[in-house]
């Protein structure tokens, strides 16, 4: 199936990505990745008459380590989330987190700030965002909002984001002591997940 015919529209910038979400509202979309928006196109579960494409916007492509925290760029990919030294060993949650998704073509486009924005159940970070306590650092006309992960996710694919508003990076902090892993049942490897349960723990 094919989804419905939308504008595409290239942003350079997150301001530029603002501005366009702000001009069209409801009618518009973020594609990142694509993993999560595109099939939901195709089965038309959702049609929106405008695409903002914010692949290329380099200044959210990152992950680095900030005082006690490791923070995401919104497209920092799934398979650079997995391999990373710095998060496999001071957040073994997210790190397997990322290694379950899919699989290794899908953890090549994903990012993680579009599996966390899409707030689907069935996605697997998430969980992780909640368990950690992280916390989204969102961008809009208005300015920047840090939204706490418990808060951050309302319903089915409903956030706390307004309409103007895109997912800059996602900051999620590191104590002492602490270790846990990502696990999840499925019926065939690289399916969505029957459950999925982050664990987080001193």
């Amino acid at each position: 199936m094919y989804p419905k015919s939308f504008a595409y529209h290239k942003a350079g910038s997150i301001e530029e990505a603002i501005e366009l979400l702000s001009r069209y509202g409801d009618d518009a979309k973020v594609i990142a990745g694509g993993q999560s928006l595109i099939p939901m196109m195709k089965l038309r579960l959702v049609s929106p008459k405008h695409i903002v494409d914010i692949n290329g916007i380099k200044e959210i492509e990152f992950i680095k380590e900030e005082g006690k925290s490791i923070v995401f760029g919104a497209l920092a990919r799934m398979s650079d989330v997995e391999r990373s030294e710095i998060v496999r060993k001071k957040l073994p949650v997210v790190a397997d987190c990322a290694s379950r998704i899919a699989d290794p073509l899908v953890r090549n486009m994903g990012t993680f700030g579009g599996n966390i924005a899409h707030s689907d159940p069935n996605n697997d970070m998430p969980s992780a965002m909640v368990v950690t306590d992280a916390k989204m650092v969102c961008r809009g006309k208005s300015g920047i909002r840090t939204i706490n992960a418990r808060d951050f996710f309302k319903d089915t694919f409903v956030t706390d984001m307004k309409e103007d508003e895109i997912l800059e990076s996602v900051t999620v902090p590191v104590f002492k002591n602490y270790s846990g892993t990502y696990v999840k049942l499925e019926r065939l490897a690289g399916d969505y997940g029957i459950a999925g349960v982050a664990v987080w723990l001193s």
